[in-house]
């Protein structure tokens, strides 16, 4: 059998408007399961998977991770004067002890956006830890952060 290379034919859009599309599907899929993804050995790999009871939460929710943001973000002059903007997504792990450790970005807008949406996101305070059985469990979280110039 004779496998069909997309990227010689005439339909290289194709490939990669599937591609788009699927990895758009793949953040999608993330946002959306982060928060049930179980880290239980190691933090740089997801070993083993398992449901939550309770999740991982920043102290006061999600309206105080809010005003946390919007308290600590700092607009990159140099995104400003580019005119740069959108969604940065930060993937971390929250661990036993509510510590964030190994911030990545998922999906990035620029370097000094980037760069800020991970400084942020390293200086939370700990979080309340995720449990399962009664036990705290580190998790992996993705968040969208949104980045403005209203």
């Amino acid at each position: 059998m004779k496998r069909i290379n997309f990227r010689n034919t005439l339909l290289p859009n194709m490939y990669y408007t599937l591609r788009k599309l699927m990895c758009i599907m793949t953040i999608i899929l993330l946002t959306s399961c982060a928060s049930n993804v179980v880290v239980k050995s190691g933090y740089d790999e997801a070993k083993s998977l398992a449901q939550v009871d309770q999740n991982a939460e920043f102290p006061g929710g999600w309206k105080e991770f809010e005003k946390y943001f919007m308290k600590k973000m700092k607009y990159p002059f140099e995104a400003r004067k580019n005119h740069e903007e959108g969604q940065v997504i930060v993937s971390f792990v929250v661990t036993q002890l509510g510590e964030i450790v190994n911030v990545q970005i998922v999906k990035g807008v620029s370097k000094s956006i980037d760069t800020e949406a991970i400084r942020i996101i390293s200086k939370m305070p700990k979080w309340n830890p995720a449990m399962v059985g009664g036990e705290n469990v580190a998790v992996q979280i993705s968040i969208p952060m949104d980045f403005n110039l209203d």
